[in-house]
């Protein structure tokens, strides 16, 4: 209710009381879009990745896709870290997630990891967006070596199955 009136002190509030007591991942994933947006508070990507993470531990793809933008694109309290977005990038695209743009809550929103301006996320797959981040070189040797791709892919699938046995999935 906060959240859609835009009373973001109050959503805040809200969403860290519910995420406190149970850790639910719809606060998370909010709380996330809060501190990333800089909502009614100071942007911080060092929060919002936390909460990003915690979000996207518990399933939410969204969160999962977002955790690999705030690494990718850095600033804000938290280091840039390739190998982190690469794995989140990762995790996104092996979960089969083609719904989690038609289901964005927040709107459409822009792919801010290659600024191509036409790009609308909504309008991307999971496997388009890992095509363009291969095509235009994002992890290129000179950001992310092949080697630490394929590790970045090995611990994507060993979070996946992590998150999937707290999930209580059986694949």
């Amino acid at each position: 209710y906060y959240f859609d009136k835009k009373d973001f002190k109050n959503a805040v509030e809200f969403f860290e009381k519910s995420y406190s007591h149970e850790k639910f991942m719809w606060s998370a994933r909010y709380l996330g879009d809060i501190y990333s947006s800089g909502l009614g508070v100071q942007k911080d990507y060092l929060t919002a990745v936390s909460y990003y993470t915690e979000a996207a531990e518990q399933g939410n793809k969204y969160s999962q896709m977002k955790a690999g933008d705030l690494y990718y694109e850095g600033g804000y309290n938290l280091a840039q870290n390739y190998y982190m977005a690469y794995m989140w990038y990762q995790v996104y695209e092996f979960n089969d997630l083609e719904e989690s743009y038609t289901a964005n809550t927040v709107g459409t929103v822009y792919s801010n990891i290659l600024q191509l301006g036409g790009w609308l996320a909504k309008d991307e797959t999971p496997k388009q967006r890992m095509d363009l981040i291969e095509g235009y070189g994002i992890f290129n040797t000179a950001k992310l070596s092949t080697d630490d791709r394929k590790s970045a892919r090995n611990d994507a699938k060993a979070e996946i199955e992590r998150i999937n046995n707290l999930l209580g999935i059986k694949k």
